[in-house]
């Protein structure tokens, strides 16, 4: 396990992806598979690397979901005066804990090892956080409680507005399209209106990382932004009735995501950024060609999309 950590504190130090697959080979516990494709997802990183860079220079850093510390240290490499780490997962703890010895060491940054809401004012005694650095975002945008556990720190008053976000907005996008099917899908919820398989979740189905054209279906209108989330303007009421113009029939809602920065925008647009680790999720919506009015809503940890 020590050499295993070892390549783990040379990747957050040189961003070498190959280190990064040896230590997935070495390390004898289950790191989640999904943290180690993320933290190669060389488009993202260059985002937040840009983002961090720009604010967190001579400030002390909240860094929600930290994982094993790839943002704490882009934070660090940027000049922070101090960085509060949080992560719940006990291995990602582990593997934190060894690639910041020194850091933690020379207090300059505090891993919280415990849930976002389970922080308290007490945990913060470096002095209260200047810029918030987070990506607890999932496949479908909310999945991970984003929203949730942005309404819980602001209710708590242990982030303020006035703070810096990183990223501060964000938003959900969406186009109609039309997935072929080998064989009709028997379900006793189908309808004109809303088509949902009792075995998929609120979340949608996520869509795999491929170009394959035949397997991804087609979209049959341009994109459209459903949702632009703002943190310091957060409401608690997420819904929109959003118009699109289908150019044929079809049975689904492809969904993906845009971070919003000062300097860039990363988006998870298949089509755009067809590597990402999170690609994208469908819906099951049937309509026909022409106008279609879309009516979404997240609330209580599901989004759901309909035709009106």
């Amino acid at each position: 396990m020590d050499l295993a950590l070892a390549v783990l504190e040379k990747y957050l130090q040189t961003k070498n992806p190959a280190a990064l697959v040896k230590f997935w080979q070495l390390y004898p516990k289950p790191v989640p598979s999904w943290h180690l494709t993320m933290m190669n997802d060389q488009p993202r990183n260059q985002f937040y690397e840009k983002e961090i860079i720009s604010k967190c220079e001579g400030k002390i850093i909240l860094d929600v979901g930290c994982g094993s510390g790839l943002l704490t240290q882009y934070a660090l490499e940027a000049g922070a005066k101090h960085v509060y780490s949080i992560e719940q997962d006990p291995v990602l703890q582990t593997c934190f804990k060894h690639a910041f010895k020194k850091e933690i060491e020379e207090g300059r940054v505090t891993l919280i090892a415990k849930p976002s809401q389970e922080l308290i004012q007490d945990d913060l005694k470096a002095g209260a956080p200047e810029v918030v650095i987070h990506e607890i975002f999932g496949f479908a945008l909310f999945n991970e409680g984003v929203i949730e556990t942005f309404t819980d720190l602001f209710k708590r008053n242990l982030i303020h507005p006035s703070m810096e976000f990183i990223p501060q907005k964000f938003s959900l996008w969406a186009a109609l399209h039309n997935q072929p099917f080998e064989s009709k899908i028997k379900d006793p919820k189908y309808s004109d209106q809303f088509w949902f398989l009792e075995d998929i979740s609120h979340y949608g189905i996520p869509m795999n990382q491929t170009n394959d054209q035949t397997q991804l279906g087609v979209d049959v209108s341009s994109g459209i932004e459903l949702h632009s989330i703002d943190l310091k303007s957060l409401s608690d009421k997420i819904e929109a009735e959003n118009e699109l113009t289908a150019t044929t029939a079809g049975n689904m809602l492809r969904v993906w995501f845009k971070l919003i920065g000062e300097h860039s925008t990363l988006s998870t647009d298949l089509k755009e950024n067809p590597g990402n680790h999170w690609g994208n999720n469908k819906y099951f919506l049937k309509f026909e060609a022409g106008k279609v009015l879309i009516k979404s809503a997240y609330k209580d940890r599901r989004f759901l999309p309909y035709v009106r």
